[in-house]
């Protein structure tokens, strides 16, 4: 069971999707039937086990905070992917992201929120990314870093700018390049906006330290907010 969600709080679990695979059927079980029509056509396996674990992490963690049966959960989906829960009656808002193995949760009450997570990849070609997707302000900033700290500084860009985007329930339908987010390591903001400037005031973007090989980040509506971090560990692992 998770602990008690309260006002103010945001809740960020970290589940590893690798586990003991002999063990999957009881978390095929929590899923739903669409879920495992999904599940069924993925041709590896490896990548099957990771969904059904995150699929199956993801309800427990809603069934412990909503106080009903992970099976019994049912999603709803907006025009650009955004899952939510039908029949929620406590103001539970959520969000998920997953990379390689690992995979982030946010939990928050009454606040729309985002989460992304990439793993670091050193041959990426960033300057192409950078040029279609991010705007003339953060392509600035790259170029003015030193090389070896740029590929870095691009994936805290690219994880901050798709938390905000999830955030908002719209995906990649909007342009990446309307808006800009800080590149520095310590501090993490939205920095301009060009269609809706007062959302530089309306949304917070926060670090999630995970690892060396990982940049993560989390958006969400301004407040004070207490960001508590757990590791979700209800899956037979892997030894």
């Amino acid at each position: 069971m998770p602990p008690q969600l309260q006002a103010g709080e945001l809740h960020i679990w970290k589940i590893e999707l690798d586990y003991d695979n002999g063990h999957w059927q009881p978390l095929m079980a929590l899923l739903s039937d669409d879920e495992q029509i999904k599940a069924d056509r993925y041709r590896f396996d490896k990548l099957r086990l990771r969904y059904i674990a995150g699929r199956a992490a993801l309800r427990k963690l809603l069934g412990g905070y909503m106080g009903r049966e992970p099976e019994a959960l049912i999603f709803d989906y907006n025009d650009y992917g955004k899952p939510s829960l039908q029949n929620i009656d406590n103001g539970l808002c959520f969000n998920v992201s997953h990379s390689g193995e690992t995979m982030l949760a946010a939990f928050v009450l009454n606040s729309e929120v985002g989460i992304d997570i990439e793993a670091i990849q050193q041959n990426i070609d960033y300057v192409d990314i950078c040029q279609r997707w991010f705007s003339v302000q953060e392509n600035n900033a790259l170029q003015d870093l030193p090389e070896e700290q740029r590929i870095a500084a691009f994936f805290r860009a690219w994880t901050r700018k798709e938390a905000y985007i999830k955030a908002r329930g719209i995906g990649l339908s909007y342009s990446l390049n309307r808006f800009s987010v800080s590149l520095d390591e310590s501090s993490s903001a939205l920095l301009e906006h060009h269609d809706c400037p007062q959302e530089i005031k309306s949304w917070q973007i926060y670090n999630i330290e995970v690892s060396s090989a990982y940049s993560a980040a989390v958006a969400i509506e301004a407040a004070r907010w207490d960001i508590r971090h757990y590791n979700f560990e209800h899956l037979r692992k892997r030894a």
